[in-house]
């Protein structure tokens, strides 16, 4: 028994480095590779597709140990991938001190609430964002207790400055940052052992433009020095006076892009968040003790999560 399923000891060590490194992989056949015993070792992506759907827990990974059972604390440096992007790697002598300093049960939720952060932003799907979305469901509640249907409706989360978006797809914007969220507390509850549906409805409506702005701009001021751009979650960015050339914004009326360029880009920018401070950040913005419909034992378990 490995991570809660019967499995070999290739795919244990597999699962575990992937999630320890926390490296993004991908599929150049839209993730439909064969993962057997002797295919296995072809495509990444799909064989760590193939460890969750066969119910690998990332939960039960332990940081702290190597592939011999043997504690060790964690040791990171930060490089970049073939993609540009930012990855974790083993290293003794360049970690944070805040990192190294916390006990295991925390450095084990960082690494859970990070490799979230991964699973969130994760696609699967290769389809137009247009073509999908807006989403052809009634309610989230409907979403919340038939979570297949949204099976192949994630488009790939990133943040760049190769173009500008167009006004039509602002929508589908909307809709992407609505699963993220929809996403993040699903995690976030399952870490906790929360299941009631009423309250993920109500940290979801509450979180949901927090999220998404915070999410943007914080993305934003890790990608550009650009002062009058916000990057979005579609390869792409709006300009400053957006809302000067385009009639529906969506959740980014309201002279939303100014201020968020003006009040929290520019101030994320000196605050340099590394990858686990962003990841933390994700996690106190929806996660809200205060929300008057909550029951008392979620805002509880909120709250102290919010503690730790």
């Amino acid at each position: 028994m490995h991570y809660g399923v019967p499995t070999c000891f290739g795919c244990k060590g597999f699962f575990r480095r992937t999630l320890k490194r926390t490296k993004e992989y991908s599929c150049r056949y839209n993730g439909n590779c064969v993962v057997d015993r002797y295919e296995r070792n072809s495509c990444r992506y799909c064989r760590f597709k193939r460890c969750l759907e066969v119910g690998m827990d990332p939960k039960a990974v332990r940081p702290d140990r190597d592939a011999a059972g043997r504690s060790h604390p964690i040791r990171h440096r930060r490089s970049r991938n073939s993609l540009g992007e930012i990855a974790l790697e083993d290293e003794d002598d360049n970690t944070d001190d805040w990192i190294r300093k916390l006990p295991v049960d925390m450095r084990t939720l960082l690494m859970q609430i990070m490799n979230m952060d991964l699973l969130v932003a994760h696609g699967d799907t290769t389809e137009d964002a247009k073509k999908i979305y807006p989403l052809p469901f009634s309610s989230i509640r409907q979403i919340l207790e038939e979570p297949h249907l949204l099976d192949g409706k994630r488009t790939e989360i990133r943040y760049e400055t190769f173009r500008q978006i167009q006004g039509d797809e602002l929508a589908a914007i909307a809709h992407r940052r609505l699963i993220a969220c929809i996403d993040t507390v699903d995690h976030l509850f399952s870490l906790m052992d929360l299941h009631n549906p009423q309250d993920k409805i109500a940290i979801i409506k509450s979180s949901y433009a927090p999220l998404s702005i915070f999410s943007f701009s914080a993305a934003t001021a890790k990608m550009t020095k650009q002062r009058d751009i916000l990057c979005l979650c579609n390869y792409g960015f709006i300009p400053r006076d957006i809302q000067n050339t385009i009639g529906d914004l969506f959740h980014l009326g309201n002279h939303v892009v100014d201020r968020a360029i003006d009040e929290l880009v520019e101030p994320f920018r000196s605050f340099n968040f590394k990858d686990q401070e962003m990841a933390l950040m994700n996690a106190i913005v929806v996660l809200n003790p205060h929300i008057k419909t909550l029951s008392a034992e979620a805002a509880e378990q909120i709250a102290d999560l919010r503690g730790m």
